[in-house]
């Protein structure tokens, strides 16, 4: 005969304070470390977003918004119209889409439900197998 013990619903479970105790050196270097590089991702990200504006504003100031949507290249005139290039990146995403979402829908289903547990588990290069 086993006896069920029910937990206080206003105690909270397990240590109310698992976070507050002081963790191991590894832990600590590894937060810094990470929060380092995600820094170091922001900066230079916002590099890119600088970069690519200052080497913009001067195309903008020319042909303004307008540019974008003028199909006219005109190298004498100094005319350089960005819609094929839109056109064209558009086109070439949603192709990728369309043939993409069914393949690893289809990929998804076989490895769920027709290819073998074995075969179908992830392979990984560090893992040994015990014979």
């Amino acid at each position: 005969m086993s006896t069920a013990i029910k937990a206080d619903p206003a105690k909270p479970a397990g240590s109310a304070h698992p976070l507050s105790r002081r963790r191991p050196l590894g832990d600590r270097g590894f937060q810094v470390l990470a929060l380092i590089a995600g820094l170091l991702v922001l900066a230079i990200l916002i590099g890119i977003v600088v970069s690519t504006a200052q080497q913009g504003a001067n195309w903008f100031s020319t042909a303004g918004f307008k540019g974008i949507f003028s199909t006219v290249w005109d190298v004498g005139n100094n005319q350089f119209g960005a819609m094929a290039f839109v056109f064209g990146t558009a086109l070439t995403s949603v192709i990728a889409i369309i043939i993409g979402v069914p393949v690893s829908l289809c990929v998804a289903l076989l490895l769920t439900e027709v290819v073998p547990r074995r075969w179908a588990a992830p392979r990984s290069g560090t893992r040994r197998r015990c014979n």
